[in-house]
């Protein structure tokens, strides 16, 4: 019994040594690797650095029992790093070791790592492209050692844009799974974010959806870099599905995208049968191609995906990038290369798809866009050239838009919506005789992409010593895309804006006449267009305090009357209203000029056969009626108590063979008007020999 009572009161005297000795074993442990790690800190970052190709700069290691190893502050070192943002850093990197490969004498083997909140700002240092990826794996593999490992990504940054404290970032939470045979099972999300950085507390708010995309990867390490079985992509109704593989730094991928009821979720149109729009479009659509996995005949399809991208040292080589839009080909080439500025050159192909019903209604047969620029700070300058074969009148017309961008930088307000700023946007077209530039300063636009389907922008600019304001919205529901702009221009140098207004047109393109120096004066206007149900232009515009110049009406009127005074009027105010109708007919439904002598009001309409309808009525003071020889008996006969007379014209024919028609008849009535007793007084021949006179030429 005796025996008995002191084994049990011993027991936990044992018990109490051997925890005492575990721990003061993990404690002599953890000194002696604190120790250890301390003084081989600088051994460890020069060995990771070169497998990263980068200079690793590591703030501490700390070893904590059993089996964790902590790193803190690790960043890639930069010249530049001094300013506070180093262009890659992670606040901790946790490594999980197995306690039994190193009692079996196997060495350090991770098992797990998990990096908290890294940062990677992608204009300075974008790690998996700028430099050889082959070092990431290689890195992985020494770890891991074959065996299984999971990383887990939390709360990671790619920096796109940052502004003082503003900061806008991809945001990305990942776990990933390296399993025997090197088999890799990834889960997690990817969202848009934006954040205020330097505060006490910040919060990070997503910015285009509150839906972040997520995402599911398969595949597996190979010797040669990295077999991908799987990846997809899902977002709402967006599905997309790719395979491919990461060899020598070539990337391939292969696959198609989808998203669902895309063309249903609008608000149909008065009159239209949605239902039989909708599946006559399906029929036509699986005639057209073959039935694939994740093809939805209700949605939107991306379908042939074909990638093939090569990360070089400091470059992106994308070499193809080519898939089809509802069986519209498109096509992706170029470089990005990363020096102490990154620039960029792109061609993009289309070649937009035609209904074999409509074909004669097709008018775009061909798309080339051609982009080349640089982004340094955040801030983007390039130029890009659009060609665009149309067919007009039964012929190919090429058509070019250029445009230059200069200081383009992107941000996101408060409420999630982007912000594009742009110092100046240059603009140029040319399309076969036609021409237009328009030059625009300090350009700031607003996008809302928040709806899947329906994208609104609010933009506003300095032009021409004056201003522009506006919003549009862009449907892509439809094919074409179904558009509404508003836009109003304040204070505009009208001279600047004439050749612009006299092209933009497509029918008062073909007006006869110099364009350069037609009116002058300070140019307001409100105009609106729409795609739908129609193309239609409708605007109105007022210019004031300006002169018209060589304008046609006038110089034939100058010509008719006798009075070269006419081919240049100054004028206080000119009003009009105007539309286009499927760019075929146009009119301005009201004229109105007012000047110090001289009052004009009337119409002109360009018919879809482009044959012109036009009535203007003008109203001549007595002075310049007075400075032709061809009124001298008209004004001896009505006498010094008529201030002014009113003439009728109407204006017929084609645009580039005007006729113009004196209405004497409607004339003669104005002038029994303001003449009592017309007949009585037997003055009636001695009008008509006056008018007789006028008409002579």
């Amino acid at each position: 019994m005796g025996n008995y009572s002191k084994k049990s009161n011993s027991k936990p005297l044992i018990i109490s040594v051997a925890v005492t000795i575990v721990i003061l074993i993990f404690l002599v442990a953890a000194l002696a690797t604190g120790i250890f790690f301390s003084t081989h800190k600088e051994v460890i970052e020069k060995e990771v650095s070169s497998y990263l190709n980068q200079e690793l700069s590591i703030g501490s290691i700390h070893y904590f029992p059993p089996c964790f190893i902590i790193l803190k502050d690790v960043s890639i070192s930069e010249d530049d790093a001094a300013a506070g943002h180093p262009p890659l850093a992670v606040e901790r990197i946790t490594l999980v070791f197995s306690l039994r490969e190193i009692i079996n004498k196997k060495g350090l083997t991770i098992t797990k790592l998990y990096f908290i909140k890294p940062k990677v700002d992608f204009f300075k240092y974008p790690l998996f492209f700028k430099e050889n990826v082959e070092g990431i794996i290689a890195i992985v593999n020494l770890l891991a050692k074959g065996k299984p490992i999971h990383i887990v990504m939390e709360d990671a940054l790619l920096i796109l844009d940052r502004k003082g404290q503003s900061v806008s970032a991809v945001s990305l939470t990942t776990r990933l799974k390296v399993g025997a045979g090197r088999v890799i099972s990834s889960r997690g999300k990817i969202d848009m974010v934006s954040f205020l950085e330097g505060g006490a507390k910040k919060e990070i708010s997503p910015v285009l959806s509150t839906q972040p995309l997520q995402y599911a990867f398969d595949g597996a390490i190979a010797l040669d870099g990295l077999a991908i079985d799987n990846i997809e992509l899902t977002k709402g109704d967006f599905h997309a599905s790719l395979e491919g593989k990461l060899k020598q730094n070539v990337l391939r991928l292969k696959g198609g995208s989808s998203i669902e009821n895309f063309y249903d979720m609008g608000i149909p149109e008065p009159g239209r049968s949605v239902e039989f729009a909708r599946n006559l479009r399906h029929l036509l659509l699986y005639k057209r191609l073959p039935r694939k996995s994740g093809f939805s005949p209700g949605g939107l399809n991306i379908l042939d995906v074909n990638c093939v991208i090569n990360f070089a040292s400091r470059k992106i080589g994308i070499e193809d990038f080519s898939f089809s839009v509802d069986n519209m080909p498109v096509q992706l080439a170029g470089d990005i290369t990363f020096e102490d500025k990154t620039f960029f050159n792109m061609k993009f192909s289309s070649i937009p798809a035609r209904n074999p019903a409509n074909r004669s209604r097709d008018k775009i047969r061909k798309l080339d866009v051609y982009l080349k620029g640089q982004i340094d700070e955040g801030k983007t300058d390039c130029i890009s050239n659009l060609y665009v074969v149309r067919i007009a009148n039964k012929q190919e017309v090429l058509h070019k838009i250029a445009t230059e961008i200069t200081g383009a930088s992107f941000g996101f307000s408060p409420d999630r919506r982007l912000k594009l700023f742009m110092d100046g946007f240059f603009l140029s077209s040319k399309s076969g005789d036609d021409s237009y530039s328009l030059d625009f300063k300090n350009v700031n636009a607003l996008f809302n992409l928040l709806n899947s389907r329906v994208k609104f922008v609010k933009f506003d600019s300095e032009i021409y010593e004056g201003g522009l304001t506006g919003h549009a919205a862009m449907d892509l529901g439809y094919i074409p895309f179904k558009t509404n702009v508003n836009f109003m221009l304040e204070d505009v140098n009208a001279r600047q804006l004439d050749t612009l207004l006299l092209s933009l047109v497509k029918p008062y393109r073909k007006l006869p006449g110099d364009l350069p120096g037609r009116v002058e004066g300070t140019f307001d206007c409100e105009i609106s267009y729409v795609s739908y149900p129609r193309s239609t232009v409708k605007g109105k515009v007022n210019i004031t305090d300006g002169y018209l110049d060589n304008v046609q009406f006038f110089i034939w009127l100058a010509e008719f009357f006798s009075i070269p005074s006419l081919n240049h009027v100054e004028f206080k105010k000119i009003f009009s209203e105007f539309s286009v109708l499927d760019e075929d007919r146009f009119s301005f439904e009201t004229i109105k000029l007012d000047a110090t002598d001289i009052q004009l009001d009337g119409f002109f309409k360009l018919q879809e056969n482009d044959l012109v309808s036009s009535k203007l009525s003008l109203s001549l003071p007595r002075k310049i009626l007075a400075g032709s020889p061809k009124f001298q008996l008209l004004l001896k006969l009505v006498g010094r108590d008529i201030p002014s007379l009113g003439f009728d014209f109407q204006l017929s024919g084609s645009p580039k063979a005007l006729n113009f028609k004196w209405l004497e008849g409607d004339f003669k009535k104005r002038i029994e008007k303001i003449l009592p007793g017309f007949i009585e007084r037997g003055i009636e021949r001695k009008i008509e020999t006056a008018v007789q006179s006028i008409r002579t030429q």
